[in-house]
């Protein structure tokens, strides 16, 4: 999660806020390390590793493209940088509820796949444990 701009404390939340469902924590992170892949385009490594492709954008601008025509939620910070696995996690989170169901699936099978599309949608309905384990470990640090 590292690789995918995520700190220590940032990935923790994910693993908390998905598992508060899912139940499963090494799932969890075989889940979130191909979702960070499908993110940042690395089709390749995601074939190597036996992962479905199925559904995945061609490109990170295409992904990019479709992921704000469906949300308005931009992957990247600039031209150059993407967002943290979080910050995108949290942004979605704030609008998921007013997606149309069909609009929730693409985004799901864009970023997840078909396999862990149980993951996204645990987070989606569950960010705020994330943001609530991320104020805890902010305040246990300060």
């Amino acid at each position: 999660m590292s690789a995918a701009g995520n700190t220590l404390e940032e990935t923790m939340a994910i693993i908390a806020s998905a598992n508060s469902v899912v139940q499963d924590p090494a799932a969890i992170g075989t889940a979130l390390k191909t979702i960070s892949m499908r993110i940042r385009g690395a089709k390749t490594e995601l074939e190597a590793a036996g992962e479905d492709v199925e559904g995945m954008a061609e490109s990170t601008a295409k992904l990019r493209e479709e992921m704000k025509a469906l949300t308005g939620v931009d992957i990247m910070i600039d031209e150059n940088t993407f967002k943290s696995t979080y910050d995108i996690f949290d942004e979605l989170s704030k609008v998921w509820s007013q997606l149309t169901d069909i609009q929730q699936a693409s985004v799901t099978e864009l970023i997840a796949g078909k396999r862990n599309g149980n993951i996204v949608n645990a987070l989606m309905t569950n960010f705020d444990i994330a943001r609530d384990t991320m104020e805890k470990s902010v305040a246990n640090i300060a």
